[in-house]
């Protein structure tokens, strides 16, 4: 909300004014001013903030106003204090008065994006107004108010983005381990990505899970020198430039609608480690509900033959692999060599 504002739109205002402004409304001027012609009785069109889509959301601000102080920045509270709340009458009927700032706001000449955020807004403040109680005015006051002030309540806070990724890195480690007793794992290995002329560091990665393969003689070796994959010894070890990756796995905490719906920053992250670890598959991990979402190949385009690093990179093949949280695995079969 704090990058949000209310929306506005023309809307008919009558008024009787000393001063003709906007369309004449005639049995209105006879009725009303028959013994006053110095004024007028207009009606013009006004841009205005006064719609019920923003009433119904500056109604979910007054519902919470005992947070507003420390949870927003006074700037974006002050762009909503022009805006009128719903009436006791509207907030009895809140449900009608919410599917008619929906047709409102569908109709309003938004962007895409604008769109969406005032509807994901809507619905957030129609959510939190259901559970208010009209009757008692203030509902987060009312609800502190009732229970003892001495009575302190457990909190807990997680770190969603890094508890999925070591929690998902786990996962698919031992899946690989389980494939083939061959492979390893690396979590969160520091490599060198990016260094100077005299050989100064300029820029290091760090991918979530790096897989290679060992031979049989050197398997009980590296599962020796790793008690945990997350102590911090080894988290911040480096890659070594001996091994050969097979893959190269990052894992995010985020939604994925679709494989359209990858950020560019996303597909530069994927395609610079396929070029710094000369790895077979590249893959981004993001989490889905269930096993409808299966694991889609990406394929680059390479704009000319002559550049040996771009042919390189090209061999790698990046996929974006969906990880059920219901069930702790990924979706469908381990993508073979192609």
């Amino acid at each position: 909300m704090a990058h949000y504002q209310p929306t506005q739109h023309y809307q008919a205002q009558v008024d009787n004014q000393a001063t003709l402004q906007g369309r004449l409304l005639i049995k209105e001027q006879l009725r009303r001013n028959s013994v006053q012609p110095h004024k007028f009785v207009c009606e013009r069109s006004m841009l205005s903030q006064d719609m019920l889509s923003n009433r119904l959301i500056k109604s979910a601000l007054v519902w919470l106003a005992p947070l507003l102080q420390t949870a927003m920045p006074p700037k974006s509270i002050q762009l909503w204090q022009q805006v009128r709340a719903l009436n006791y009458h509207e907030r009895q009927r809140l449900e009608s008065v919410y599917q008619q700032a929906k047709r409102q706001l569908a109709l309003q000449p938004l962007s895409q994006l604008q769109a969406q955020a005032a509807q994901q807004l809507l619905e957030l403040a129609y959510w939190l107004l259901q559970r208010s109680d009209i009757q008692t005015g203030n509902g987060i006051a009312a609800s502190l108010s009732s229970q003892p002030l001495s009575r302190p309540r457990l909190c807990l806070l997680m770190d969603m983005n890094q508890a999925f990724e070591q929690w998902a890195s786990l996962r698919i480690a031992s899946m690989f381990e389980q494939l083939n007793k061959n492979y390893q794992a690396l979590h969160q290995a520091q490599s060198v990505w990016l260094n100077d002329a005299e050989g100064q560091t300029c820029l290091s990665i760090r991918p979530d899970l790096l897989i290679y393969q060992t031979p049989n003689d050197d398997i009980r070796e590296e599962k020796n020198a790793r008690k945990h994959p997350y102590d911090d010894n080894q988290s911040m070890a480096s890659a070594k430039e001996t091994r050969n990756y097979s893959h190269v796995i990052d894992i995010k905490w985020k939604h994925l609608s679709h494989s359209g719906a990858l950020s560019a920053s996303d597909a530069y992250q994927l395609t610079s480690y396929a070029q710094a670890y000369q790895a077979g598959q590249v893959w981004l991990v993001y989490p889905v509900q269930g096993n409808v979402r299966q694991p889609v190949a990406l394929r680059q385009q390479i704009h000319g033959s002559g550049n040996a690093d771009s042919h390189n990179s090209a061999s790698a093949k990046l996929w974006l692999m969906p990880f059920d949280v219901l069930s702790g695995t990924l979706n469908g079969e381990l993508p073979q060599e192609l």
